[in-house]
Parts: structure tokens; C-alpha cells; sequence
């Protein structure tokens, strides 16, 4: 992926991703996020500073405010995707899956995540299998 400033026709690497991506600038054009679905068990969702390619890592913004989040992340099947801007600074981000392993069972997890670092959550539903 490659940012291209068009007043001085100018590019700069990003990252180089494996798969699809699905990418949206904030309302303020300060800011974008990049969901990498990087396999067909998983999605990982970042933030960047178009100025700097200063990354935020969305997953670490959730561990460091929900330690719970772990067992989701590391799910079998563990997909955490930016859904859409709420204003230039807020995401609403959801984490949804199913475990592999014994106890078997589904998940989505919804955050309002700030790029200050505030993360609230939404909501948290859990579908069991059974066995």
C-alpha cells in the first residue's frame, strides 16, 4: 500500500500487505484505518498518521484497557475490524470470531475506541455450540 501526496506527486511505502485490505480516512483526512484481512481465520485493524505513518495498533489499544480481550484475540477465528468512523478521532471497532478448541462457541465483542487511547465498550455476546 502507498500514499501519494498530490500537490507534490510524491509516494511513500506504507506496508506491504499479504491480502485484502479495506481502508477509510477519517472526516478530517488526519487519520485512516486499514482492516488486513491477512488469511481466512483472521483480521487485524490499524490506525495511521498519514504525515508520519505512525501506526496504532488496535488490538494493543483493547489489551491495555481490556486484559479479557486476550482470549478473543487469540481465538481460532478472530476477526477485528474498524466498521466506520463516529467522528475524526473515534472508531466503532468490533472483534468477532469462534473458538477451535473445546469449549467451542462464537463471539463479537463491540469498542468505541478513541486514538487517544480511551477504549469503551459497547456490548459483548457469546454463542455456545454444543458439543
Amino acid at each position: 500500500m502507498w500514499i501519494e501526496e498530490r500537490d507534490v506527486h510524491t509516494r511513500r511505502l506504507v506496508r506491504d500487505y499479504e491480502r485484502s485490505l479495506s481502508i477509510s480516512w477519517a472526516p478530517d483526512s488526519h487519520h485512516f484505518f486499514v482492516n488486513d484481512s491477512h488469511g481466512s481465520d483472521g483480521t487485524d485493524c490499524s490506525v495511521f498518521d498519514p504525515a508520519t505513518l505512525k501506526t496504532t495498533d488496535i488490538a494493543e489499544l483493547l489489551v491495555a484497557k481490556d486484559t479479557g480481550v486476550k482470549k478473543f484475540l487469540g481465538a481460532g477465528h478472530s476477526y477485528l475490524e474498524a466498521k466506520h468512523w463516529i467522528d475524526s478521532h473515534d472508531l466503532l471497532i468490533v472483534l468477532f470470531g469462534h473458538f477451535d478448541d473445546p469449549p467451542l462457541g462464537g463471539f463479537t465483542l463491540r469498542y468505541r475506541v478513541d486514538l487517544a487511547g480511551k477504549v469503551h465498550k459497547l456490548s459483548q455476546q457469546s454463542e455456545e455450540h454444543p458439543e
